[in-house]
């Protein structure tokens, strides 16, 4: 511990006398630039970070409402972690992370956490402040705490974006990147809640975090993130998607919650989790794919098998649009139970009408084989609509110079 003067000391006295005293006392700490972290022991020493320092939700004057009281030791406590990053000082660091665990973790009287949502904010910054290595797998977990708070979560995951999660992916080492992942596990988080639609109750999935802020974070970094944790991103984004589309309210087709893979005039805006998470396994996958093609391309084959449709549907569109890399798998494609179903009309027409004249010959072979073997239905009112299903897809084929396609559909 720093020796300080005895004019410091009497200082740091004055500021206990009161929360103004200390908001005041704080402020003029940091306007010493060049040694204001030398007073972080004695104000640990003096309680001034203890978690009781921590402003709890105060009535306000109107009934019903609350104020959030800003702790004054937080810009404090965000510069010493910026000065240990700066001058690699993993020991002051541990120091203001110790801070960071004893606060977030302290409960109130009945065993709830005390819902500080300024706190929990500058904490999210403060992970980004200090040097990497002086936050822990087991500090994440220090997160869902955080997006908890009734009052706002959406500053918390800003606060990870742009630092922890950002300088996480551009370490070069796997445990920091990892740590990139254990983020997203966190902010991608989903509550299902009641919704009444059409007289009917059901429920809908809602992420922990605002689908705005949620959604600008997965476009930000999802390229990034599967390029450079390739297998633990897919995997994390392929779990929330299976838990959203897999949910027993997800019965439908899956076109009637997300119409197209890509982003589409028909997508409905309102279905923000399932869009979210489309999207977050649909990039991450092509960042991977575009990084360590042969690696991401084993993950995609296992996804044309996968049982459910979204999935499959995402599959066949990273066909399309990387065929030079994925093209030979399509043969898997139509190896499969129903490649020509109604649910991967979107994706998949997409698909031939691109590639279908560089297919091989055996592969447009299998194809309108694959055509013809669409189950005969035994209603006339059915068949009808199977003609126009047919009709469907030869329109995809025709033009491509495959004669037999041609001719079927005249």
């Amino acid at each position: 511990m720093t020796k300080l003067t005895a004019k410091e000391e009497s200082f740091i006295k004055l500021m206990k006398k009161s929360p103004e005293h200390a908001q005041r006392g704080f402020r003029l700490l940091l306007e010493r630039r060049e040694d204001f972290e030398i007073f972080f022991d004695v104000l640990q020493e003096e309680c001034f970070f203890d978690p009781k320092q921590n402003p709890a939700p105060q009535p306000a004057d109107e009934p019903g409402y609350v104020r959030i009281p800003y702790w004054a030791a937080l810009d404090y406590l965000a510069a010493v972690a910026k000065r240990a990053d700066e001058r690699h000082d993993l020991l002051l660091a541990n120091k203001v992370m110790q801070v960071v665990r004893n606060v977030s973790r302290a409960q109130e009287p009945d065993g709830s956490d005390r819902d500080n949502y300024h706190t929990w904010r500058m904490f999210a910054d403060i992970l980004g402040l200090l040097p990497t290595t002086a936050v822990t797998k087991d500090d994440l977990d220090l997160i869902p705490i955080w997006l908890k708070s009734r009052y706002d979560r959406s500053l918390v995951a800003y606060a990870l974006s742009k630092g922890l999660l950002q300088r996480s992916l551009e370490n070069e080492q796997p445990e920091a990147r990892s740590k990139a992942c254990v983020i997203l596990r966190h902010c991608t988080a989903i509550e299902w809640v009641d919704e009444t639609s059409y007289g009917k109750t059901g429920k809908k999935p809602m992420t922990i975090v605002d689908d705005y802020h949620l959604k600008k974070i997965i476009d930000h970094h999802a390229r990034t993130l599967g390029a450079k944790t390739g297998r633990n991103a897919c995997k994390l984004f392929l779990e929330r998607v299976q838990e959203v589309f897999g949910h027993v309210e997800h019965k439908l087709p899956s076109w009637l919650f997300r119409p197209a893979v890509e982003e589409h005039p028909q997508n409905h805006s309102w279905k923000s989790a399932e869009n979210i998470f489309v999207v977050g396994l649909r990039d991450v996958l092509l960042g991977w794919l575009d990084h360590a093609p042969s690696d991401a391309r084993a993950f995609i084959k296992s996804l044309l098998q996968n049982e459910l449709e979204i999935v499959r549907r995402i599959a066949i569109y990273l066909l399309n649009v990387r065929w030079d890399v994925l093209g030979q798998d399509y043969a898997l494609l139509l190896d499969t139970a129903n490649p020509f179903d109604t649910g991967h009309l979107h994706e998949l027409y997409g698909l031939l009408r691109n590639h279908f004249a560089e297919m091989p010959q055996e592969q447009k072979e299998a194809t309108l084989e694959a055509i013809r073997s669409l189950p005969q239905p035994t209603k006339g009112e059915d068949r009808e609509r199977h003609l126009r299903h047919i009709r469907n897809w030869l329109s995809a084929l025709v033009g491509k110079g495959y004669k037999p396609a041609d001719t079927w559909f005249q």
